[in-house]
């Protein structure tokens, strides 16, 4: 079962591993999802070339589900992803074809 916590954008750069800002310097507030939703990409869509398998699939770490200025906004998100049955019911590993 995940969880959700409103933080700043900055906090998240620091405790986020890999996170990057949205803008060049952080701020606004993000919702972050515990534990990360994690998927696999075994292939793509090449235009012109057909489909493209990857020799190992790329792995796809979901750590937060939304960017907002406000902090309002960002409890309301946080309010809509607990009651969400797609951030809730993901189970991680996931593989998408």
């Amino acid at each position: 079962m995940r969880t959700f916590k409103v933080i700043t954008e900055a906090r998240a750069c620091k405790e986020i591993p890999g996170y990057t800002p949205v803008h060049n310097k952080p701020f606004g507030y993000v919702v972050q999802i515990i534990p990360p939703v994690i998927s696999y990409t075994t292939g793509e869509d090449i235009e012109g070339i057909g489909w493209f398998q990857y020799q190992k699939p790329k792995k796809h770490i979901r750590n937060i589900a939304c960017w907002t200025k406000r902090k309002a906004l960002a409890l309301c998100r946080l309010k809509e992803c607990e009651l969400s049955s797609y951030w809730r019911n993901l189970p991680d590993g996931e593989v998408d074809e």
